[in-house]
């Protein structure tokens, strides 16, 4: 495999499995002194199960080799070597952000507000895209090969990469080797097909045969009967064999040990005092570790582990010394009394107390009653670097640990937050809940009631979302607290648009504003200017509704909200429509999608594209807007987005009814009718109704249909309904020749706008009852009055005959 890929274009992945001890390891050794003689660049990567210091993780190890970096390097030269790449691995400038993650760096403040916008799917895909064009380049310099083991530890983030890497393997003169127990092997089918069409060759270890175990025993010892003795004992497992014969000098009885734990403990209780204390203090300092670390936890500034690695119990790697197999750990730490474990576990978190992770570890195994409050600052951390799973499985171990009070509070609301960003609203009301048990404070109770409150309207449970809320006011206005008022107000504010109460809801976004105002809150005047916006859009107030959008959208760009600003942003373009700016619209909207694209949000992204679609028809330019609609209903798709999925399909509808394929077009807007019932139909249940009344063969069905949207927009409707539904109904009347219900429809739309006149629904209306009245025959300056509806809507690019043209056309 080797030589293939030094010879060839491509290389593989090999998996190499087998049960502890059976030389997996001993493999690896071998395949990178083959690999290096033949001129290969080699780097490796470690997993561990216990004691992974910030910096050694086996991704950020594996990619710090590939850019020549190693584990102590100093954030400077870390940051210009990230530099040095993006030149020389031709990467986006925003690429950055990702390789920084990999590497374990910090982002600068702007390039972290933009980070923190991207869901989590976003920053797994950059990091993965950004690791196998490292791979792909350093592998154009020099063959490459790369080991990484035991990943049977790996979590999802590691066994991801680690998938990428696989598929760089197939792009590039790359063997990855990775190596893993057969009892917690992780690369099962489903990492397969993350992998993708990356060549991936299983090797499992078996046993030792009898003569192979006897050539390796020749090789310590001459006495045949003695190691036929020990080849029985090993079983076939080599690191066994090793062990035994290894020891075999310093038997005292003849009698052999009967596990690879009991004859380490035998070898180590021949080792001197000192040697024996440090490789059991090492054994707590986890599977790898530095001179240093171990000199410090000895309290031994002069320590030398010559002797230790003379008997093969650890070996030099690169930053560092590693015990000779994990086994070997195991069965040294766990002949130490527990009292011995708690008290080197104490010295260790105090080495580590720069590590939050780690020393939230030690103070864990040591018993201390401070751990609960070390894995705040744990999981806070990973938090902060966007490591949210782990910070969820910090956060969960210290409540855990924790006997109540403070510390129980922080971690569980922690916790409540963590599981709220990742969209687990069951999860995190739980969290939520369990906060409120353990502090009385009402600062804290605030706290944990208005996230109770966020939990379950993420799950739907209005009311008591509402009652959590009705708690939590008084408290907050107690303290005088502006910024938790502000939240209170805002998550009121969305729950009442969610009951189609848009004066409680304007109001409680009103309210919102000005606290997050007093208290100077960037985020939270955005998001109550959205929530203003919204509810401004329901009531059919779209010029209103672009005011406080733009508001909103100038506030996210000077504060670097950016996944606030997108979807904002998306809506300005959809409030023009309605003042008939189409142009300016899609320009916004563009803007968004670009925006989306850059922050890895696919659904922001896929709305942003489906906008631009909806702004085309609305405008009937039917042939710019057919392409985006089907894009973006592929792209709805593959997201499970089901209630855009109905507004697609209403919109490709009228584009098929356009060009002439009717039954197309019944089927589409059906689909999209039946999508809209099962998601809400308030949102765009009434435009598919009036497409329907089009559409229909029955006149019992078109007017069934008419009745139906009515119906819901006299229930509370999104506003843009009440445009869709009118517009449509126009049409239908007009080829039906029902001048009277033509004149009916075109009030109700003037009627709904009057408090807010726009120039879409004035156009729509007034073509409709001019139609109407020239129709009837009932004056002469219908056709003036026509013409003053076509003329400016052709100089905003609007085709507003486009649907009833091609409806008598056909």
């Amino acid at each position: 495999m080797l030589n293939a890929c030094i010879e060839g274009t491509s290389g593989t992945a090999v998996l190499i499995r087998g049960e502890a001890g059976i030389g997996k390891t001993r493999l690896v050794d071998e395949v990178q002194s083959i690999a290096a003689a033949a001129g290969m660049a080699c780097t490796a990567g470690f997993v561990l199960d216990f004691g992974t210091a910030r910096g050694h993780g086996a991704v950020r190890t594996v990619v710090a080799g590939l850019l020549g970096l190693g584990a102590s390097v100093g954030a400077d030269t870390a940051e210009g070597a990230v530099e040095t790449v993006l030149q020389q691995v031709q990467l986006h400038r925003d690429d950055a952000l990702y390789l920084r993650d990999l590497l374990e760096l910090p982002q600068s403040d702007a390039s972290r507000r933009l980070y923190e916008a991207m869901d989590s799917t976003a920053r797994s895909s950059g990091k993965e895209r950004v690791i196998t064009s490292i791979v792909k380049w350093a592998a154009d310099r020099s063959p490459l090969l790369i080991t990484v083991e035991d990943v049977h530890w790996g979590d999802a983030e590691t066994l991801s990469l680690l998938a990428a890497v696989s598929r760089a393997t197939l792009l590039s003169r790359t063997v990855l080797v990775m190596t893993t127990r057969l009892d917690g092997d992780k690369l099962d089918a489903q990492w397969r097909g993350m992998a993708s069409e990356a060549a991936l060759a299983t090797i499992d270890l078996s046993p030792l045969s009898a003569d192979d175990a006897r050539a390796i025993a020749r090789n310590f010892i001459d006495a045949s009967a003695f190691a036929d003795q020990c080849v029985e004992r090993a079983g076939g497992n080599p690191l066994f064999l090793e062990q035994l014969l290894r020891g075999a000098g310093d038997l005292t009885d003849g009698r052999l040990p009967a596990s690879i734990q009991s004859v380490v403990l035998a070898r180590t209780d021949l080792l001197s005092a000192s040697d024996r204390r440090a490789i059991q203090a090492a054994s707590v300092l986890g599977q790898r570790f530095t001179l240093a670390q171990l000199r410090t936890l000895l309290q031994d500034p002069h320590f030398a582990c010559d002797t230790l690695m003379r008997n093969v119990l650890l070996r030099p790697v690169q930053d560092g010394l590693l015990f000779a197999h994990a086994l070997v750990r195991e069965g040294i730490y766990g002949s130490l009394t527990n009292a011995r474990k708690r008290e080197l576990h104490a010295a260790a978190a105090a080495i580590f107390a720069e590590d939050p992770v780690l020393c939230a570890e030690h103070l864990d195994r040591a018993g201390d009653a401070e751990a609960p409050r070390a894995y705040i600052a744990a999981a806070k951390m990973q938090s902060s670097l966007f490591r949210h799973d782990h910070a969820i499985t910090l956060a969960r171990r210290g409540l855990a640990l924790s006997s109540g009070g403070k510390d129980a509070f922080e971690l569980a609301t922690l916790l409540g937050d963590f599981q709220q960003d990742a969209g687990r609203g069951t999860e995190a009301l739980d969290a939520y809940a369990r906060a409120l048990t353990e502090s009385s404070d009402a600062a804290d109770r605030c706290r944990a009631l208005i996230g109770c409150a966020a939990a379950n309207r993420l799950t739907a449970r209005l009311g008591d979302a509402f009652a959590s809320l009705a708690d939590a006011v008084p408290l907050a206005e107690t303290l005088c607290d502006s910024r938790s008022l502000a939240e209170i107000r805002y998550i009121k504010g969305n729950l009442h648009f969610a009951r189609g109460e848009l004066d409680d809801c304007r109001a409680q976004h009103q309210s919102a504003l000005e606290a997050a105002r007093q208290v100077g809150s960037p985020e939270w005047q955005a998001r109550a200017l959205s929530g203003l916006a919204d509810a401004q859009y329901m009531d059919c107030r779209m010029a209103t509704a672009l005011l406080h959008f733009t508001d909103c959208v100038e506030l996210c760009e000077a504060e670097g909200l950016a996944k606030i600003a997108v979807p904002n942003r998306v809506m300005m373009g959809h409030c023009r429509i309605y003042s008939c700016e189409f142009d300016r619209g899609l320009d916004d909207m563009r803007a968004a999608k670009d925006a989306a694209i850059k922050i890895g949000n696919r659904h922001a992204e896929m709305f942003a594209l489906q906008s631009v679609g909806f702004c085309l028809t609305a405008a009937g330019r039917y042939a710019e807007a057919e392409q985006k609609q089907w894009q973006a209903l592929e792209l709805a798709r593959s997201l499970k987005a089901r209630r855009y999925e109905a507004v697609i399909l209403c919109q490709c509808a009228e584009v098929a009814l356009a060009s002439g394929h009717r039954q197309d077009a019944l089927a589409l807007a059906r689909q999209g009718r039946d999508i809209s019932e099962e998601t809400g139909p308030g949102f765009m249940g009434p435009a598919l109704f009036g497409l329907l009344a089009l559409l229909e063969d029955q006149r019992q069905d078109q007017e069934a249909a008419i009745v139906a949207g009515e119906t819901l927009l006299g229930h509370g409707a999104v506003g843009h309904n009440h445009f869709w539904f009118r517009r449509y109904a126009i049409e239908r009347a007009i080829l039906l020749e029902e001048w009277d219900e033509a004149d009916r429809h075109a009030d109700a739309l003037l009627r709904r706008t009057a408090d807010e006149p726009l120039a879409y629904a004035t156009w729509i209306a007034q073509r409709g009852k001019a139609l109407a009245r020239r129709g009837r025959r009932e004056a002469n300056d219908a056709d003036e009055q026509l013409r003053e509806v076509l003329q400016p809507a052709a100089e905003v690019n609007m085709h507003i005959e486009a649907l009833g043209a091609s409806l008598r056309a056909f």
